[in-house]
């Protein structure tokens, strides 16, 4: 994460793991001297669906003449409710920031708007017709797209207590390790560094360079080794007591918009706690 001072970025959306990720913002911004912008996007995609709607009506289902216009107004009044909503949040939260709404495809809008964000903060899930499953379409999508982390909240959005790291000594591992210190730094937290080692020998190269990213956080940090072939079993199955993962979330070449790594990909997947994934 960038140094002070730092801003944040809410993905707004109504849904309850947004309304966690909000709540997991309020809880960082102050200790990372932070500020907040929300930002709703009222969602283009879902107006162009209502094309076939309206063609139908002109041939005779006259119900449905106007109901892009009335999709519009609906979808318009909820956004600003939402945006209204967290700017109230945010005032009595005494937070720097401001909270806004547009009109376009949401992952490119979010996107455009990380781009001068230190950390962007989401719903694991999301409102629409996948609401429920493991990962929302629009936040898988975003997660691949973006070059700044990203904070995952499922519905849950009680105070951070245990952070855990999931750390296998490559470049995008050691950032996110930085990057889960600096949150336990800031709040005073404990955090759990794991690893998933072949040997011990592979082990104790990791330990140490997990001692080697963490020099200069005042963190207390326990690192433990554990075996077998899959790291995301290791990492989930310390839930929930550890409620928020941290791990890398893909490389920078030609295809990250196509690829996680695998061992993110299935975190995302099946986590029942937040994640904090970093490029």
């Amino acid at each position: 994460m960038a140094a002070v001072p730092r801003h944040f970025l809410l993905a707004l959306d109504g849904s309850p793991g947004s309304e966690a990720a909000v709540r997991r913002a309020f809880q960082l911004a102050p200790a990372l001297d932070a500020s907040v912008s929300g930002l709703h996007v009222l969602d283009t995609a879902q107006l162009e669906a209502s094309f076939i709607a309206d063609l139908s009506g002109s041939v005779g289902f006259q119900p449905f003449l106007n109901l892009s216009g009335e999709l519009r107004t609906a979808l318009g009044a909820i956004g600003r409710a939402i945006v209204s909503d967290f700017e109230g949040k945010r005032e009595a939260a005494g937070l720097p920031g401001s909270g806004r709404m547009v009109e376009g495809l949401v992952v490119p809008e979010l996107a455009r708007a990380a781009a001068d964000a230190d950390l962007v903060f989401l719903g694991l899930h999301g409102t629409g017709a996948g609401r429920g499953k493991a990962l929302g379409s629009h936040a898988d999508a975003l997660v691949r797209r973006l070059g700044v982390p990203a904070l995952l909240s499922p519905a849950d959005g009680a105070p951070l207590r245990h952070p855990v790291a999931g750390f296998d000594g490559s470049e995008r591992a050691t950032r996110a390790l930085r990057s889960a210190a600096e949150i336990c730094s800031a709040l005073d937290l404990p955090l759990d560094v794991i690893t998933v080692a072949a040997s011990r020998e592979e082990a104790e190269a990791r330990r140490l360079a997990a001692a080697k990213a963490l020099e200069g956080f005042t963190v207390r940090a326990a690192f433990v080794a554990s075996e077998g072939p899959h790291p995301e079993d290791v990492l989930i199955g310390r839930a929930p007591g550890n409620d928020l993962i941290a791990i890398g979330s893909h490389g920078h070449g030609r295809i990250v918009e196509l690829v996680l790594g695998s061992t993110t990909e299935r975190v995302l997947r099946r986590t029942t706690v937040s994640v904090l994934c970093v490029p």
